[in-house]
């Protein structure tokens, strides 16, 4: 039998059990809510402990998108799921970026009451569930859980003690998507899913045997692109198929480039959806049509591309910098033209779509603005692996606000034990150097470190020829919130970078200090 909450056709003590297990769950939730607790998490677990399977027969009859990768995830999240909102549909995510099996079973059982008033009849259902996954947990949930599109943002080395290396990471993502590793998916019959990736990356399109359905792909246009080969010692430098060290003629950054094999035919394809940076030019005009929308003033964050998909083109405007979210804003874009072309819905144009993204924030802790006393603001930068905190450090370079520094380091599971890949950022070689920092703030100048691995990182910032002198290590958040905003001059930012846990501690210390909306709450 089916219900309204339970689309999947199963017994009446199956029925009831669910039933059961989310009114138990709803409970749990509100006691926890009532306590001024996240409810993110435990809520779900309450569920799955009465039901193991819950999930899949919550999302059972129901669209649902995945969003997986290493990096960017909840920003490309952020992106979809406004799109979806903008073209009329009602979207359930997992907005705190839970992204375990008992983060998103919490997340959908929040809007309990949506699935229940939800159309049966799906094509004239308005709901869609878009939810960020871990790739680890990709791997088990995309066989076990009925999904419509799955976007993978990228691959990048992260937590090695608990991924290894990045093939351990693309087999967890093969086994999702429903082939073993060294399988060819595409010679079974069609799967009428969706798979979206990047085409500058390597290790992501190596998956494109893996899938039996509809391949799409964004990326950069090579012109954009800085001509060369990316380092010998980053991610992807080499063939997935024949181990021969690939080949590139330009790349962006990292890894993610125009790339060939020279003893096998894997190479770079043309992505179906490109952008590329807009001339100033062209830029201010895609952002006084910005303006004109009513998208937030973010001058210091001009973020301009041109997009081009099946002939189209359009402008895209971004308040969030970095040239990493174009292709977040871009995953984010293609996956929504699939569903919206699946639905049926052919006058919401890709202009249409990048308009929506021009009046979008940074999500908590991803380059997340924060104004504070004194003309000053801080700036929440996650970093979390080589590729990004490399990434964040030239963003620094380019920032002219700059007026102070502080990073923290936790070695949680959450985070990844094992913290060596700090000794793999190119602190050396790019971004700001201690010569730049005295320029910038004097020769006085600190940079504050925290968490429990702060002096892991004094030490690496000491061999990269920053004097010990002016590195001030502090335990405490709040005491290295305090002291780190004192010395960041009027009218400047302090540009924070943290990885996972401690971006959630410092975040949490600054909502109690400055009266912010808790992350789980954020529209």
């Amino acid at each position: 039998m089916r219900t309204k909450l339970i689309r999947a056709d199963i017994g009446l003590w199956q029925q009831v059990n669910c039933h059961l297990a989310v009114y138990t769950a709803c409970l749990a939730r509100k006691m926890l809510r009532f306590l001024h607790r996240g409810a993110t998490v435990f809520p779900g677990k309450v569920a799955l402990r009465l039901v193991p399977n819950i999930l899949s027969y919550l999302v059972s009859g129901r669209d649902l998108i995945f969003v997986t990768g290493t990096n960017g995830k909840t920003t490309t999240v952020r992106f979809l799921v406004k799109i979806l909102e903008a073209a009329g549909f009602k979207v359930i995510t997992n907005v705190s970026g839970a992204n375990l099996t008992d983060g998103i079973v919490a997340a959908i059982l929040e809007h309990y009451q949506d699935l229940i008033n939800d159309n049966p009849n799906p094509t004239e259902s308005k709901l869609v569930l878009v939810m960020e996954i871990d790739e680890a947990y990709y791997g088990k949930l995309g066989t076990q859980v009925p999904w419509l599109i799955t976007v993978l943002t990228n691959l990048f080395r992260d937590q090695l003690d608990r991924y290894g290396e990045l093939s351990t990471t693309r087999k967890l993502i093969s086994k999702g998507l429903g082939c073993q590793a060294d399988s060819n998916c595409k010679e079974l019959a069609p799967s009428g899913r969706t798979f979206i990736t990047c085409a500058d990356d390597a290790m992501s399109m190596s998956l494109y045997r893996c899938h039996n359905g509809k391949i799409l792909t964004f990326g950069t246009d090579a012109a954009a692109m800085k001509p060369g080969h990316p380092s010998k010692l980053g991610d992807g430098n080499f063939c997935y198929f024949c181990g021969r060290e690939l080949q590139y003629s330009a790349y962006n950054y990292a890894h993610l480039g125009i790339f060939k094999c020279e003893s096998c035919d894997f190479c770079h394809q043309p992505a179906d959806l490109v952008f590329k940076p807009l001339t100033p030019e062209a830029g201010a005009v895609a952002e006084a049509a910005a303006a004109t929308a009513g998208a937030a003033d973010r001058s210091r964050n001009r973020n301009n591309y041109e997009l081009t998909y099946a002939g189209e083109k359009a402008a895209l405007h971004l308040c969030v910098g970095g040239r990493h979210n174009a292709y977040n804003a871009a995953a984010a874009l293609l996956a929504a033209t699939d569903y919206l072309h699946g639905k049926q819905i052919k006058d919401f144009s890709l202009q249409k779509m990048a308009a929506s993204l021009s009046k979008i924030e940074a999500a908590f802790g991803r380059m997340e603005r924060i104004e504070l006393p004194d003309n000053k603001e801080i700036c929440l930068i996650l970093v979390k692996n080589p590729a990004g905190f490399n990434l964040a450090w030239d963003y620094l370079q380019e920032q002219s606000d700059l007026g102070g520094l502080c990073l923290a380091l936790n070695s949680k599971v959450n985070d990844g034990k094992d913290v060596s890949w700090i000794w793999d950022i190119s602190l050396e070689t790019q971004g700001l150097q201690a010569a730049d920092f005295a320029e910038i703030a004097g020769d006085n100048y600190r940079i504050f470190l925290g968490g429990e691995r702060a002096l892991d990182l004094a030490c690496r910032f000491y061999y990269a020829g920053f004097p010990a002198e002016h590195l001030q290590v502090e335990k405490d958040y709040n005491t290295l919130l305090d002291r780190a905003i004192a010395a960041t001059p009027a009218g400047k930012c302090l540009y924070c970078l943290p990885n996972y846990t401690t971006m959630l501690a410092i975040r949490a210390a600054l909502a109690a200090k400055y009266n912010l909306r808790d992350f789980w709450l954020e529209d």
